[in-house]
């Protein structure tokens, strides 16, 4: 009996020490309450979820049904969630269950699902605009939609503007001056429930008549010279340039050009997204010569020169008429007649460059007032081969430096000193070419005792094999003469201080300059290169 009551007493602590422990852990395992969604919003980054805060929940695992199959979206300690995934069009249902800490299992049931939501975008405002009707609102389609909501707002409250099916609008009712916020929300067809959200922010704009306008009503300019048009002010969709005396000033594009002293009125016209127009206008003054210039011989001698429109006989016409032009002193100097040395001229006038050397001035002022186009012959300040804007070559370039390009009446030849590299930007000196003078090796004589047949020493003609008496062809070795240095002689500016003719001679393989003769006056000496051919393309036009 006392064994049996031992036993007893054994299964009895065994049955104790299992249940309690079981039993505090079955009380660890109880499940949580289910979640409660209170709201579901959509919001402009996507579609909020909120639900009740559950007492002991860790975490809470958020899904979505869309296309008939539920699927996890999140997993959270906040009791909200927002999903930025909703795809604008499509509907959307939403659950949430308590999970652990490290979301490896559910502690609770699911929550009721909510109802079905459909989720639209909120519409992004694309432009705002004023119009010759009003301000123009634009703003991004929102798939879905069926209609939208304008609003602008007043103090905090936001007022309806119009509600539309379109995706742009004329707001004619903005007053001028005042500053507007303008947002879009999406409505249903009936316009009784809004299906979207919106930007509290939306987009600013200050109403009013839309104008604009040259930086200046007046502009003074050179004939020759060119440049953009530009005007400030309200945003058009196309503008378009319009020149009132094309003689005077070409428009082209949004680019214009002097071609003669007068006045021209220049309209811009600027489309506006509505279709509508606005217009200003500037007057361009083109002055063509100074007073100064025009109270001498030389402004004369210019006005004679007969121009046939052939642009290489017409650029050296211009330029001979004025050799012999002296710089001045002073500004107002500027006739061609002071020999000054203060580079004050009428070419240096033009280009806004007086005080400084005037060899490219003097050459882009010949182009111009012989008429040659921009685009054939450009301005240039400077002796740069590419400042011209027309193609060049290299002494290596030209027939005589082995290449194919024969130099011409017209061309412009750039001089590099003989401490200038050819290979900088920017050359010594640029002359205008009249003619290329070919100076070619004489052919050298027979020596006494060397002419007729050769080792005969008789002079007397050999028959031909067929012994018919018949004199040999004679085939002489001599080839013909080569050229070996060449006289380019040129009309350029700023030589002595002065516009003068003379000649350069040039070795004609290598384009070494080794000497200068002005045409009234004797040799100079001179080393420098020929270092580039500036060739415009004048038959081009």
């Amino acid at each position: 009996m006392k064994r049996r009551g031992i036993g007893l007493l054994l299964v009895l602590l065994a049955v104790l020490c299992f249940a309690f422990p079981a039993q505090a852990e079955a009380k660890g395992k109880k499940k949580l309450s289910a979640p409660k969604i209170t709201k579901v919003s959509l919001e402009k980054q996507g579609i909020k979820i909120k639900w009740k805060k559950v007492r002991g929940a860790a975490k809470y695992r958020v899904f979505c049904k869309t296309g008939g199959k539920w699927r996890r979206i999140a997993d959270t300690k906040s009791t909200s969630y927002t999903w930025k995934q909703a795809v604008s069009g499509s509907s959307y249902k939403f659950r949430v269950r308590c999970i652990t800490k490290k979301g490896k299992r559910y502690t609770s049931g699911y929550s009721k699902a909510s109802k079905t939501y459909r989720y639209l975008s909120a519409p992004v405002i694309t432009g705002l605009a004023n119009t010759t009707k009003g301000v123009m609102i634009n703003w991004s389609p929102v798939k879905g939609a069926k209609k939208y909501r304008i609003f602008y707002k007043s103090g905090s409250k936001w007022k309806k503007i119009k509600d539309t099916a379109s995706t742009g609008y004329v707001w004619k009712k903005a007053k001028d001056g005042k500053k507007y916020t303008i947002t879009v929300r999406c409505i249903n067809a009936s316009g009784n429930k809004y299906t979207s959200a919106y930007y509290k922010t939306g987009a600013t704009i200050e109403a009013h008549k839309p104008s604009i306008k040259f930086s200046s009503s007046t502009q003074t300019v050179n004939v020759g010279s060119s440049g953009m048009l530009s005007v400030t002010g309200d945003k058009g969709t196309s503008y378009r340039y319009a020149s009132s005396n094309p003689a005077v000033l070409r428009v082209s594009g949004d680019r214009y050009e002097a071609v003669s002293g007068g006045t021209a009125d220049v309209t811009c016209t600027m489309t506006l997204c509505d279709g509508g127009t606005v217009a200003c206008t500037c007057r361009f003054t083109v002055i063509e010569f100074s007073q100064e210039y025009m109270s001498g011989r030389f402004y004369q001698r210019l006005k004679a020169a007969q121009l046939t429109g052939n642009y290489r006989e017409d650029m050296i016409a211009v330029a001979l008429s004025q050799v012999g032009y002296y710089e001045g002193n002073t500004k107002t100097q500027l006739s061609g007649e002071y020999p000054g040395s203060k580079n004050y001229t009428e070419y240096g006038r033009y280009y806004g460059t007086v005080k400084t050397a005037w060899c490219s001035e003097f050459a882009s002022w010949c182009a111009r007032r012989a008429h040659v186009p921009l685009g054939i012959l450009g301005d240039s300040r400077v002796a740069s081969p590419t400042n011209f804007g027309s193609r060049y070559y290299r002494w290596n370039g030209t027939v005589y430096g082995g290449g194919e390009y024969m130099p011409q009446k017209g061309d412009l030849l750039l001089v590099a000193n003989e401490d200038k590299d050819i290979n900088d930007s920017y050359m010594s000196h640029t002359a205008i070419i009249n003619e290329v003078e070919e100076i070619k090796e004489e052919k050298k004589e027979p020596e006494e005792g060397q002419e007729g047949q050769e080792g005969s020493g008789t002079g007397e003609t050999r028959e031909d094999d067929s012994g018919n008496g018949e004199p040999e062809e004679e085939n002489p070795k001599d080839e013909e003469p080569q050229v070996t240095e060449l006289h380019i002689h040129v009309i350029h500016g700023n030589v002595n201080k002065c516009v003068q003719t003379g000649y350069y001679i040039v070795d004609a393989a290598t384009g070494d300059i080794t000497g200068y003769k002005r045409d009234d006056a004797g040799m100079t000496g001179k080393t420098a290169k020929a270092a580039y051919i500036v060739a415009p393309n004048y038959e081009a036009n």
